[in-house]
């Protein structure tokens, strides 16, 4: 969250900020629908509860907010976005085997911390969280398209523009039941195919075998794009060679993965 100077209050109309953020979620998603409140950064109109690019340097901000009676009143933020991303040190990362690849993707904007100065790197991860790591590499161009699931609703107006951007590059799609379920844990083979996918890989499921031991519990559609990725060295497998399709991906792991990906794409 922004730190405003001056504190806000509602006579001060221009406000400054500092940050060393690649982006902003702009206003809140309750001011979707029946608030009245518009947003407007560097000369784009912006929409509430969504994430916003900011230029190195100085950012406009222009808030107008409408009240009852017809009048409007406006505030202009002054974002500062320093050229330099702070690194924090993570209270739980210092030994941790991933503890480079997360530095390095905290400093991409890839990813970040909780509240208290943890990263916990052995949390798993849900479809929603990793999509906006994955779209936050990317840093694609695109508004994405209209999410209707049956559940888009639970799908948090911090996510809503990553899953948006996702699906309409194909990288991720719903399931049968029209649902999209962002809030469940992803898997190492859901991660590989929606990796493979954003390569470009075929992953159409036809590789006879992954090379990993235990190659016969990896589920038929994901075969193609594990064994791709690991001859490209984007996955890795685990003890005695296994690959763990069906255990669930950890933020260390995600992050590990996202920056091999981009590797391949800067090649």
């Amino acid at each position: 969250m922004l730190k405003l100077k001056p504190e806000f209050r509602t006579d001060v109309f221009t406000y400054e900020a500092d940050t060393n953020a690649a982006q902003i979620v702009v206003g809140t998603a309750t001011d979707h629908g029946a608030a009245k409140t518009t947003y407007r950064l560097n000369g784009q109109i912006a929409a509430a509860g969504t994430k916003a690019d900011l230029i190195v340097g100085k950012n406009e901000l222009i808030i107008q907010v409408q009240a009852e009676d017809g009048t409007t009143r406006t505030y202009t933020v002054n974002i500062n976005r320093s050229s330099q991303a702070e690194v924090p040190a993570y209270s739980d990362t210092a030994r941790h085997w991933a503890a480079r690849q997360i530095e390095q993707a905290s400093r991409l904007g890839i990813v970040s911390g909780y509240a208290d100065g943890s990263f916990a790197p052995n949390k798993s991860v849900s479809r929603a969280e990793f999509l906006v790591m994955l779209m936050n590499a990317l840093q694609p161009q695109t508004n994405g398209i209209e999410l209707e699931f049956a559940d888009a609703g639970s799908i948090g107006a911090w996510a809503r523009s990553a899953v948006a951007q996702a699906l309409q590059a194909g990288i991720v799609t719903g399931y049968g039941d029209g649902t999209f379920r962002p809030h469940a844990e992803i898997t190492r083979s859901e991660m590989a195919v929606m990796i493979a996918r954003t390569l470009g890989l075929s992953a159409k499921g036809n590789a006879s075998d992954t090379g990993f031991a235990d190659d016969r519990d990896i589920p038929a559609w994901a075969k193609e794009a594990i064994a791709e990725l690991k001859q490209l060295g984007v996955v890795n497998g685990k003890g005695a060679n296994s690959f763990d399709s069906a255990g669930l991906s950890t933020r260390a792991e995600a992050v590990t993965v996202v920056l091999n990906m981009l590797e391949q794409l800067n090649k």
